[in-house]
Parts: C-alpha cells; structure tokens; sequence
C-alpha cells in the first residue's frame, strides 16, 4: 500500500464527514465541498492502485524485452527453424535422431 491510498482514503473520509455535516446544518456550498473532497479521494485513491499495479508490469515489460532481444540475436547467428523447433518441442532437431536406450 503507498502513500497515495493512504491520502486518497483520507480525503474520501474528509469528504464525506464534511458532506454530512453540512447537510445536516443546511448548508449546500458545504455539501458541495464534501462531494468534491470525496471524488478527490476516490481518484487518488485509484490512482494509487494502478500505480501498484504499473510497476511489476512495466518490470515485467523489461525483462520480456530483454529476453526477445536475445533471442533475437541467437536468431541472427543460427537458423530459425532450429530455434523455433527448439521454443515449442523443447529439445534441439538433432536429438530427434539419437535414440535414447
């Protein structure tokens, strides 16, 4: 959880006590006030969420770039049939001819 949940939930909280109370003393700026405080909070509070959830993805992004730049350089130094055939079947095209007793 980062600090942007945390101020996101206190805003929302804020909101809605101010929302509350106005309402209760009558007062319709107040209310509107509250309404904006609590849809401030909801957003930072998501925004912290996707925040969360964009950093292992964009590290996932990396390492899955990483990992094709590789593969292509192997590409470029052998054949690609032989690569491919290796990536799906898991063993390279002259195993297929050894016998294994």
């Amino acid at each position: 959880m980062n600090v942007d949940i945390l101020q996101g939930a206190w805003l929302e909280t804020q909101g809605r006590v101010k929302e509350k109370w106005s309402k209760f003393m009558d007062n319709e700026l107040g209310e509107i006030e509250g309404k904006g405080l609590k849809q401030l909070g909801l957003l930072r509070k998501h925004y912290g969420y996707i925040r969360n959830k964009s950093k292992p993805e964009y590290q996932d992004t990396v390492k899955l770039a990483g990992i094709i730049s590789s593969i292509s350089k192997i590409m470029k130094k052998t054949d690609g049939m032989a690569i491919a055939f290796v990536a799906r079947y898991g063993r390279p095209l002259s195993a297929n001819n050894k016998r294994v007793k």
